[in-house]
This record gives C-alpha cells, sequence and structure tokens, in this order.
C-alpha cells in the first residue's frame, strides 16, 4: 500500500476507534475478547501464530490504527463464509458466532463513519471511452481506434489511473485519430473550388508489357487495363475527365471502357486522331473511401497488309486522366451543424473562430475553458486560413488539437486550492465522474448545464441525474465495458480451442457468446432486476448458432430473442458458453481456472499466487480427461502448500465439470462419467451447477463482490482499508436483494466518489 493512502480513517492513528462508544468498548471486553482467547488463541496467538496473525493481541486492547481495522474485515469475512475455525477444530455455539458478528459489524460501522475518501491518478481515456466520447461529441461511427495500443489493466479494469500508460507510439495513433475524426466531424470542401486528382498513368504503365510511354502519352498497343486506386473524402457526384486520341483502324473508333471497382460505367468513343485529341469527361456517382478506377482499351483491331505493307493497326493513346470533386453539394452531419452554430461568414477568422471553439473546447474538455486557452487555438485558424486554407480546414486543425490535448485525453482533476482536509469535488469533476462511469463516455449538455449552476455538489440532484442516466440507452455501456471487464470476457478474442477436439468452435460461436452476456447483464439492469438473477435465472439470450451450441430447438436466424429456460444447466452468467471458454484451457476444462475465477469475480475471496516451484501437474500426467482429472486435482491438495487454496478453489471448478471447454453440457467424458462433486471448507457440499448456483446466493459474498467491482470501476484506483469501511457499510444498507441500479447509485452516494482528500 502506498504510504500516500496509508491514513485510511481520519483519527484512527492518534486515538483507540472505540474511545467514544462505551457501548462497544464494553462489548469487546465481554463478547470478543473472551470469544478470541476460548476459540482462536490456540492457533493466533503466541510468538509464532498462524498466518502471522495474532487475534489476542488485537482484540486484547482498544482498537486502533488500519491493521487492526483490516484485521476485523477479514475475521468477520472468515466467520461469515464458516471457513474458521478451520474444520479440523472444535466449533463455537452459533449464538456466540452471531453476537461477535454483530460486535464486528457495529464497529466496522462506527469506523466507516469519517473515512478518508482518497485521491484518484489522472486517467487517460481508455480506448472504448474514446471510441465512445468521439460517438457522443460528434457523431463519429467510425472506429478510429483500431490501431490503438492494448490498455493496460489494474485490478481487472482498463479505466485504473495508476496502471493506464503513456507512449510516443500511442501519441502517434492519437494524432492520426483527432485528424480523420476532425475531417468526418468538419466539412471543409469548398464547392466553387472542388479538389482535382490529376493522373499521368506514366508510372502505372510502365509495369505492363501491353503499355508503352510515348512524349508522355500512355500507348495501349493491345487490349489492355490501367487501374488506378484513388481516395475520395466521401460519397457523392464526381466529374472524369480522360485527355486522348486513337490510332483509328477498322470500322469502328477507339473504345475506352472506364470501370469503378469491377463494374462497367461508361464506355467512350475516342473518334480523335493525334493532330486533334479530344477531352471526354462525365459526371459519376462514386463511394467514398477508396476506389478502384480501371481503363480498359476495350476494341483492340490489327489486320496485317498484303505484300509485306503495315497493316491496319488500331491503337489507344491516354494523355492524362482526371478526377474533379465531390461536385455535390455536401451533406453536413450533426457535428457540423452543432460546431458552427452562430457562426458569422462574413467576420474576420479570429472572430468567426473564438465562440465557435469555446462552445467546442468546454463540451470536449468537459469543462469551462480559459481566454488565452481559446487564444491560441484561435491563432491556429488564422494562420491556416492566411496560409490559403478555408475556414473550414482552419477549424478542422484546431479540432484535431484539441482532440490531442491532454484536456482531453485526460481526466483531470485540478489541484485543491486547500492545504489540507476533505472537500467535495467540484461539479464539473463529479459531471465527469458520474458520465464515464455510466456511459464510459463525456457528459451530455445537460450534465454540463447543471455544473455550471452548481447543482451536482446536492446529493439529491446527483441522484436524480444518475438515475436519469441510467434509463439512457448510453448506459449499455455498463453491459459492454464494465460487465465484459468483471466476468473477464475480452479474453474471449484471445481464446483458442484446439480444433481437432472442438470443431464447432469458430469467430461467429465466439461472438455469439459475448453477446449472449451483454444483453442478458443488459436485461438485468434495464428490468431492475435481483443481481442474484446474475447467478441463476430462467432465461437468456440466443440466435441460432448459439442455440444450436446449446441444444435448443425451435429458434432460426442470426437475430438474438430472448428464451425462457427450463432446466437448472443454463441460467445465470457461470453457466454462459462465454465464462466456461475463458475459464478453460485450449484442450480441455480446468477446475482450478474456474475454482479461482469464481472465487475472484463472484465470492470476493481472492487468492495468492501459487508458490515458487509449484507446477500445475506432475510431468507426462495425461489429465485430458475429466476422471483424470479430477484424481490429479485430489493429490495436488494433499500438499501442504497448495490445500489451502485449492480446498477452495477445486470444489467450486468441479461443479461445473458438465460444460465441456466451449461451454457445451456433457454427462461423460471419454466414456467416463462426469462426477461434479465436491466439499467446501465449510463442509457445505456441492454436486453440479444447482448445487452451486445456491451456495453463490447465500450470505452477502456476491453482492459485497460485485459491489467491489463497481467501486474500481467508477473510482479508478485501488481499494484502501477504508473503502473496504464504507464499502462494507454500503453492503449493510441494500436491500436483501437489491438490483444493479441500488447497487450503482450506493457506490455513487459514498464519499470516495463523492469527495476528495486535498493535497497538503
Amino acid at each position: 500500500m502506498r504510504p500516500s493512502i496509508l491514513i485510511a480513517v481520519l483519527g484512527f492513528l492518534s486515538a483507540p476507534l472505540l474511545g467514544q462508544d462505551n457501548a462497544l468498548r464494553k462489548q469487546r471486553l465481554t463478547v470478543m475478547e473472551p470469544f478470541v482467547r476460548k476459540w482462536c488463541a490456540k492457533c493466533h496467538s503466541g510468538n509464532e501464530p498462524e498466518a502471522d496473525l495474532d487475534l489476542v493481541a488485537v482484540f486484547g486492547k482498544p482498537i486502533a490504527g488500519e491493521q487492526a481495522l483490516a484485521t476485523i474485515i477479514d475475521v468477520e469475512d472468515l466467520l461469515k463464509a464458516g471457513e474458521m475455525p478451520p474444520e479440523d477444530a472444535p466449533k463455537p455455539p452459533k449464538a456466540d458466532v452471531a453476537r461477535v458478528r454483530t460486535w464486528l459489524g457495529h464497529t466496522l460501522d462506527a469506523a466507516a463513519r469519517n473515512v478518508d475518501p482518497g485521491r484518484v491518478t489522472m486517467r487517460r481515456l481508455s480506448r472504448f471511452e474514446y471510441r465512445n466520447s468521439i460517438r457522443d461529441l460528434f457523431g463519429v461511427t467510425e472506429d478510429v481506434t483500431k490501431g490503438f495500443p492494448v490498455d493496460d489493466l489494474g485490478y481487472g479494469f482498463d479505466n485504473i489511473g495508476d496502471a493506464l500508460s503513456m507512449s510516443a507510439l500511442r501519441l502517434e495513433k492519437y494524432a492520426a485519430a483527432a485528424r480523420r475524426v476532425s475531417e468526418l466531424a468538419i466539412v471543409a470542401e469548398d464547392p466553387d473550388h472542388p479538389p482535382k486528382r490529376l493522373y499521368d498513368l506514366e508510372d502505372i504503365a510502365g509495369a505492363s508489357k501491353r503499355l508503352r510511354v510515348v512524349n508522355g502519352y500512355v500507348v495501349f498497343i493491345s487490349r489492355a487495363t490501367v487501374a488506378i486506386p484513388t481516395a475520395l473524402p466521401r460519397a457523392g457526384r464526381y466529374r472524369v475527365v480522360v485527355r486522348a486520341y486513337g490510332q483509328q483502324a477498322g470500322n469502328e473508333p477507339v473504345k475506352i471502357g472506364v470501370r469503378v471497382d469491377n463494374n462497367r460505367r461508361w464506355t467512350i468513343e475516342v473518334r480523335n486522331e493525334r493532330d486533334h485529341p479530344g477531352t471526354f469527361a462525365r459526371d459519376l456517382v462514386l463511394p467514398g473511401g477508396t476506389v478502384e478506377l480501371a481503363f480498359e482499351f476495350l476494341n483492340d483491331y490489327y489486320k496485317p497488309a498484303k505484300n509485306g505493307r503495315h497493316g491496319e493497326d488500331r491503337n489507344l493513346w491516354i494523355d492524362f486522366v482526371k478526377v474533379i470533386g465531390p461536385i455535390d453539394p455536401p451533406v453536413l452531419p450533426a457535428s457540423h451543424k452543432w460546431i458552427f452554430v452562430g457562426d458569422r461568414p462574413r467576420a474576420k477568422p479570429a472572430e468567426r473562430a473564438r465562440p465557435l471553439l469555446s462552445r467546442l473546447m468546454r463540451r470536449a474538455w468537459r469543462r469551462p475553458v480559459k481566454r488565452s486557452e481559446v487564444a491560441r487555438l484561435t491563432k491556429l485558424v488564422e494562420a491556416a486560413v492566411g496560409a490559403g486554407d478555408t475556414f473550414e480546414q482552419g477549424m478542422q486543425l484546431a479540432l484535431s488539437a484539441v482532440l490531442v490535448s491532454p484536456n482531453f485525453l485526460y481526466r483531470i482533476e485540478p489541484a485543491s486550492k486547500h492545504a489540507s482536509g476533505i472537500e467535495l469535488l467540484g461539479d464539473y469533476e463529479m459531471a465527469s465522474r458520474l458520465s464515464f462511469f455510466l456511459w464510459s463516455s463525456v457528459p451530455d449538455p445537460r450534465l454540463l448545464d447543471l455544473a455550471e449552476r452548481g447543482f451536482l455538489s446536492d446529493p439529491a440532484f446527483l441522484m436524480a441525474e444518475a438515475k436519469r442516466m441510467l434509463a439512457d440507452p448510453r448506459a449499455d455501456a455498463l453491459a459492454d465495458n464494465f460487465a465484459v471487464q468483471w466476468l473477464e470476457l475480452r479474453m474471449l478474442e484471445d481464446a483458442m480451442p484446439d480444433p481437432d477436439r472442438f470443431p464447432a468452435w469458430s469467430p461467429e460461436l465466439r461472438d455469439a457468446m459475448l453477446r449472449e452476456s451483454t444483453l442478458f447483464f443488459r436485461s438485468v439492469l434495464r428490468e431492475k432486476r435481483s443481481v442474484f438473477t446474475l447467478i441463476d435465472a430462467d432465461y437468456t439470450f440466443v440466435n441460432e448458432r448459439l442455440a444450436r451450441h446449446y441444444g435448443f430447438s425451435g429458434v432460426t436466424g442470426d437475430e438474438f430473442r430472448r428464451v425462457e429456460l427450463k432446466a437448472p444447466r443454463r441460467g445465470g452468467v457461470i453457466t454462459q458458453a462465454s465464462v466456461q471458454t475463458v475459464t478453460s484451457n485450449p484442450t480441455r476444462t480446468s477446475p482450478v481456472k474456474r475454482g479461482k475465477w469464481i472465487l475472484e469475480n463472484v465470492l470476493d475471496a481472492a487468492t495468492p499466487p501459487p508458490p515458487p516451484g509449484v507446477s500445475a501437474f506432475p510431468d507426462g500426467v495425461d489429465v485430458s480427461v475429466a476422471a483424470t482429472l479430477r484424481e490429479q486435482l485430489a493429490v495436488h491438495r494433499e500438499k501442504a502448500s497448495c490445500a489451502v487454496c485449492h480446498n477452495r478453489m477445486d470444489p467450486l471448478g468441479l461443479a461445473l465439470e458438465n460444460y465441456d471447454a466451449i461451454g457445451r453440457w456433457r454427462d461423460s467424458d471419454n466414456g467416463h462419467p462426469i462426477d461434479a462433486s465436491g466439499q467446501l471448507p465449510s463442509g457445505v457440499a456441492l454436486d453440479g451447477p444447482a448445487s452451486l448456483k445456491k451456495v453463490l446466493r447465500r450470505g452477502d459474498g456476491f453482492v459485497r463482490c460485485l459491489t467491489k467491482k463497481l467501486f474500481l470501476y467508477a473510482i479508478g484506483r485501488e481499494i484502501t482499508t477504508a473503502d473496504e469501511l464504507a464499502i462494507d457499510r454500503l453492503v449493510r444498507s441494500l436491500p436483501k436483494s437489491p438490483t444493479l441500479e441500488d447497487m450503482i447509485l450506493g457506490v455513487i452516494g459514498l464519499d470516495a466518489f463523492r469527495k476528495r482528500r486535498a493535497r497538503g
């Protein structure tokens, strides 16, 4: 833990936590301390306590300091899970455990009343956030982030400030993306002077044996084609111009075929001869992007003469090809219209640009802008116009500068003027936190207007806006970004199941798996269902490809639809093929990976890395068959260094053994019946997914885990002990069966979301 966040609870290091709460102090002496001495001291006291944890020392004095609070949280979690005392130790009466847990809960509540909200490292936009921001600002749906490097992960998410790096390559990609966005968002065409693309064909002709270059002309001596890749700014009407003449022979003139991407669009009859070359023009509607314009000599002709004289020879001579346009009026995108609202075309460039840039920069930078900042970009526009560019081209240049600025690429929360203490986040910073949490995108105009009026510092307004935003389609980002990262489904992109063992695997199946999971999460959010629906549900979403994979009938076509589930083998994220695939190996299932995934993503029980030098299985052991795999896992658990984690992981993973490595249900593996039974350290027996779902729904482990994941994603930094206290208090305040909206609004209401520690 970094020194800057070591003091997690105000006053804890200088005064006992319970010094002002006599009732809790007395209960520590009459409830907690006797319990620890009777049931815990044998292992957790003395010079060498188990796990280096002396509980007698912790609870034998007034609770003070971060370490003591962290211990309280751990003890409460272990008692709740039934993992302490251990299985082979005497068990205390349930009534005593209940009293201890009540004391622990009240103690944590008391500690959580005044916690340090911490500070968040300046965060760069992730690829997903960049793409969404460009879409919402300018309506640009083209993916300009394709070449961006992969974002670094921190605590499972790609929006953690301390993990997000910047490199020279990334800067280059940002610059290229900014240029492209500016071209798409602002139309800079001059209808009176459309651009011209001139091709003299000489370089192209040099590669063909059927073509000659004579006096600047390209000579087609036999039937041949010249293809020219032509970059066009947009779809529209273009004027294609050809200057050529023919060496005539036979009973028809020279003919040129003009093709656009292999489609014949124009046939030119060239009756002109050498002394009077002809210029031929036609307006064609062409698509945007790179198109192939091809010019073909269609009717080569040669008739040899008698008596050794020259025969009749028809040939084509082309001087140049020109493409002019677009020559039709451009269709202005919505972005162009809002950027140029209030434009004064007759004013000087600086006077025109200043108000337009001020509004544009405020939207893109998500805050008010200074006059000096606007002035710098205004000078860019002036310089561009002075160099001969149009005003719109100057605005494109300025927009590119806006988008490569740290003010756009980073979520910056300016340093406070206060020397120390806790303060509310500024309204504009709150607007960004809210929009990037719920939409993975920039604040909309309404949110910025509320920030300008200072309303977002009011908790009632903040919650009202959060509810409005959750009802907006842009909140689908919680499924497409948060849920995909929480469930680790981005690994699907790199999944490579063995094609010999799993010939059904395909990119289409992979995409369908991901789509099922995001649609399912979205439905739980939109329909305000209990979060436990994520664990066990009686419906899912499939298309024909995925339905066939699952063995469902009656579903046809590529469109996804909701289907009701009747068997417990399906329902909830843990049974979905997406999760089963990312938690498997290329050739077989992995109960260890699946168990670890459940502990870390469902139960908030992270496992440490394996001890150095410990391998998965002995060399040469074939564990491709489920029965053999189970035997080897049992041997693995006999090692004391492995058992502490594998006793928890393996039963969870084995309960999912009926699903193969790409999520299909199976009752046997190579003729061996699947055994999905197991026993957790608490003594609870498992036997397949139905029993596992019941275990995962018990208590508040799943709610606590999902709340922590939402917290990490929303705040963008590691979870401190202070945060643990706040999250614990939030979980206790939630309904028994909360919705995702309940949990999201709860996170937004936390001090860590609304406040920060001033620098000092």
